[in-house]
């Protein structure tokens, strides 16, 4: 049942799947349904979209949890849960990681659970025992360096065992990222917000202030996909925290309550050239962010 919510949403915000290398997705995203302490972890090949992958922690009643959900396309979903009648008490935001492609996968060791998203540079660390994210770390080091210095993997071991090369990558990581995490939403809380009309209900649930990654913030919407509403804001940030503002109808396609990321390729790839023309614009014609947000990629 919870995992239909996240395909659902998925299907709506019309979400892709760019594996590089089909036999790598198959053999690494087995689904699965796992318990480890208070995190309920879910696996599965969807095969419209892709890898899928979703991490749930419950809350303090039956209809009380939040999900961070993981798809091969760089987006991560964090959708909440603080009531019985659906749309109205369920929201979620969507934050995209460039560059994308990369399968989902997860290990656990002791009480954390390690999931890199869609974008490699990209881990998510989850504590098990309090059943709550407390890191997020960035690569700070090339995969084809890394390679060069151990000189110990080799392509084939990547395809055969993926896990293993995600735990040996670990150390290429800085874990010293710096973000905010707002608690379990309750009903109380969510009326609070509300009831203020000051925009605190549209507040990102996790607030990344610092990480070494290039990212689209599109905040917090209850009862849907916050990319839908055109007029709205999204963030985009770069490694080096610069923020650009930037309106959803200039990121995303937007029909109806349906959105997909403006700057695909045919393959459903990124599109780097018209993204960063687009973004940044030319000398005779400057765009909406600064030419530095491009350095990521």
């Amino acid at each position: 049942m919870f995992f239909t919510l996240i395909s659902t949403i998925f299907v709506s915000m019309n979400s892709f799947s760019n594996s590089p290398d089909i036999i790598k997705q198959l053999i690494s995203c087995k689904d699965q349904s796992k318990t480890i302490g208070k995190l309920e972890i879910k696996v599965q090949f969807i095969e419209s979209l892709g890898c899928r992958l979703a991490v749930k922690i419950p809350g303090n009643h039956s209809n009380s949890f939040r999900r961070y959900a993981f798809g091969d396309d760089g987006v991560v979903l964090i959708f909440d849960s603080w009531g019985p009648t659906g749309s109205k008490h369920t929201g979620s935001q969507r934050i995209q990681f460039f560059p994308f492609g990369q399968t989902p996968i997860y290990f656990q060791e002791k009480n954390l659970v390690y999931v890199r998203s869609g974008n490699e540079n990209v881990v998510f660390v989850f504590d098990s025992t309090k059943g709550r994210l407390i890191q997020l770390g960035s690569k700070v080091q090339k995969k084809s360096d890394k390679r060069i210095e151990e000189g110990a993997q080799t392509a084939t071991d990547d395809v055969l065992d993926p896990v293993a090369e995600f735990k040996n990558s670990l150390k290429a990581y800085d874990f010293s990222s710096d973000f905010k995490l707002m608690g379990l939403p309750t009903e109380d809380l969510i009326k609070d917000q509300i009831d203020k009309g000051n925009g605190e209900i549209n507040r990102s649930r996790l607030e990344i202030k610092s990480l070494k990654s290039l990212r689209i913030d599109s905040g917090f919407k209850i009862g849907g996909d916050p990319t839908s509403i055109g007029d709205r804001n999204s963030s985009l940030s770069n490694s080096k925290d610069q923020i650009c503002e930037l309106k959803n109808r200039q990121l995303f396609l937007i029909q109806g309550y349906d959105s997909s990321f403006r700057f695909l390729g045919p393959k459903n790839e990124l599109n780097v050239k018209d993204f960063r023309h687009y973004i940044v614009g030319t000398e005779a014609q400057p765009g909406k962010c600064k030419t530095s947000f491009f350095w990521d990629l």
